[in-house]
């Protein structure tokens, strides 16, 4: 059973181990990479080696390259933003993303927020900042996902909500791969749609 939270309320019904919830997942990506690959939980050093072979092929130099890749290492380590390694981060609600403060700049970067905030915030690091702009596109990979495999306290939000005790809802991180069968659809994020 997959639930739409955006469509349902006191829907959690059966053994909550089987129940999968339609999430959105908001990223600047190459579609045909996800399409055949599905979502992989996020690994600095595996992001770090696909990245700079995208962005090698893009023109940009090893000198800057191997500058850029030290240097996000040094930010996400002092920025604490290993934490997010090993997970996937979901919207659970499409207002999530669609409001005037949603995800907007989860779309404007290809790589991930732990990769462009460097190239964003350090003037050296522009022609980075550039190239991460025009790399894939804008998208919502729309997938179902195990209630299970939220971390507990987000689980324990999204049953809360599903049952009526909460009226709003949040984003979820899982810790497994979401393989291509379980991905519904992946769509061109328009603000305007």
């Amino acid at each position: 059973m997959v639930i739409d939270l955006d469509q349902h309320k006191n829907a959690l019904t059966g053994d909550p181990r089987s129940v999968r919830v339609k999430a959105y997942h908001c990223t600047r990506a190459i579609r045909g990479d996800i399409a055949s690959s599905g979502l992989k939980k996020f690994d600095l050093e595996e992001r770090i080696q696909y990245l700079d072979g995208v962005l090698m092929a893009g023109g940009l130099s090893r000198g800057l390259l191997d500058d850029y890749f030290s240097e996000v290492r040094r930010f996400i380590s002092g920025q604490n933003l290993r934490s997010r390694e090993g997970k996937i981060c979901f919207c659970l609600n499409r207002a999530l993303f669609e409001d005037d403060d949603g995800c907007e700049k989860l779309f404007r970067y290809f790589g991930g927020e732990a990769l462009y905030k460097l190239a964003e915030q350090v003037p050296k690091f522009g022609e980075v900042r550039k190239a991460l702009e025009s790399i894939g596109e804008p998208l919502v990979v729309t997938a179902s996902i195990p209630l299970n495999a939220m971390l507990p306290f987000q689980s324990d939000r999204v049953r809360r909500y599903l049952s009526g005790d909460i009226s709003e809802c949040c984003e979820a991180f899982i810790n497994v791969d979401v393989p291509p069968s379980d991905i519904m659809e992946i769509g061109v994020f328009n603000k305007n749609h």
